[in-house]
């Protein structure tokens, strides 16, 4: 995980009130550059518009999420996961809408069901996050 992917991952985090968070790296289209941050930057940053929702897994689809992605060479950005998981233990996660609607095909993902649906976007739930931080 990437420093901006954690920042990332800690606002959908924080905002679902979720155990994790996860997204791909692929939907980050721009490095955050030092200095003021505008909506422009984030708009650059998170061109999509992936809405944030919360999906339950167990520990053991956590970490087959995550064999999945490393197996097909990608990396998953991630805030949260940390440590062992218990295999058996639910876990909710945030997410984004397009990885539960199908995007790159994860079958851990193609199992879950959406819990909560936060109708926002992901850029707009960072904005917020970085507002209420003032300093990152």
């Amino acid at each position: 995980t990437t420093e901006l992917g954690n920042l990332i991952t800690s606002a959908m985090k924080d905002y679902m009130k979720a155990d994790f968070a996860v997204i791909n790296t692929g939907g980050i289209r721009k490095p955050l550059q030092k200095g003021n941050i505008t909506k422009g930057m984030i708009e650059e940053i998170l061109p999509f518009p992936n809405t944030v929702v919360t999906i339950n897994m167990t520990g053991k689809e956590v970490d087959a999420l995550f064999k999945e992605a490393k197996s097909r060479g990608k990396v998953l950005q991630s805030a949260g996961v940390e440590g062992k998981l218990d295999p058996k233990k639910t876990y909710s996660v945030a997410t984004i809408d397009f990885f539960t609607n199908g995007g790159e095909g994860y079958a851990s993902f193609k199992k879950a069901l959406v819990t909560a649906n936060s109708g926002k976007y992901v850029k707009d739930i960072l904005t917020d996050y970085i507002r209420r931080k003032k300093t990152l």
